[in-house]
């Protein structure tokens, strides 16, 4: 009876790992996937004129960040609008009279899950603050008044778009909305969602390539200026 038992255990595992291994086999490889679909990690900024490969989508795992999508796992990509298109292999092409400020979606579908990403056309011309920056010690501000808490993470996107955050965490910001910046006379205006009237700043870059914000971080009155390090990630094509 004892030995009976064991040999029906036996079985039971060899079927149970047989079911996996023909689930595996049916789906070619590639185990169906129950998490969101990441098709790039970052933001996808494109030039008119713009070819890039888009490499393989990612798994987002939430907490955990982005984990790589098994080889095996064959992926299918499509363009929704009609500024650029792309092949099989997840090779974009951005039409050469694509105009600044047009969007488009780029749809991966693998694992038995879609991916999508929206894609900003942007103006080629450069943006010296363009990137990801992170404020180095607290600001300074006149008559020894105290500044704000230092910023972790403040993001300016060529596409017109900022995102701030005091501490980084995933994607949690204390408050983000679009700005200008004028190169020539370094004015800089954030403006936020709703009805808050914008923000203006002056902001230039030093010789040690740091971004200097006049009047950021403090009441304007006090006069308080912060600077920011890159942190090496740029939004540039």
């Amino acid at each position: 009876m004892r030995v009976l038992q064991i040999l029906i255990a036996i079985s039971a595992v060899v079927a149970i790992g047989a079911c996996g291994t023909m689930k595996h086999v049916v789906s070619g490889g590639c185990p169906r996937e129950w998490r969101p679909l990441a098709v790039i990690n970052r933001a996808l900024e494109v030039v008119p004129g713009e070819k890039r490969a888009l490499g393989r989508p990612y798994i987002f795992d939430g907490p955990f960040g982005m984990k790589d999508l098994p080889k095996g796992c064959n992926v299918a990509w499509a363009v929704r609008g009609g500024a650029a298109t792309v092949d099989g292999r997840g090779n974009l092409a951005v039409r050469a009279d694509a105009a600044p400020g047009t969007t488009f979606d780029v749809l991966a579908y693998t694992a038995g899950v879609w991916g999508r990403q929206t894609a900003f056309v942007v103006d080629p011309r450069p943006n010296p603050i363009a990137g990801t920056w992170s404020q180095r010690g607290e600001g300074t501000c006149r008559d020894n008044v105290p500044a704000e808490p230092r910023i972790g993470e403040l993001i300016f996107q060529r596409n017109g778009q900022y995102a701030l955050t005091r501490q980084p965490f995933e994607t949690q910001y204390d408050y983000w909305g679009t700005y200008t910046y004028d190169a020539a006379t370094g004015r800089l205006s954030l403006s936020q969602p709703g009805s808050q009237p914008n923000r203006e700043y002056h902001a230039t870059l030093n010789a040690r390539g740091e971004l200097v914000i006049e009047g950021f971080g403090g009441a304007p009155a006090a006069g308080c200026t912060a600077t920011f390090e890159n942190s090496g990630t740029t939004y540039r094509p």
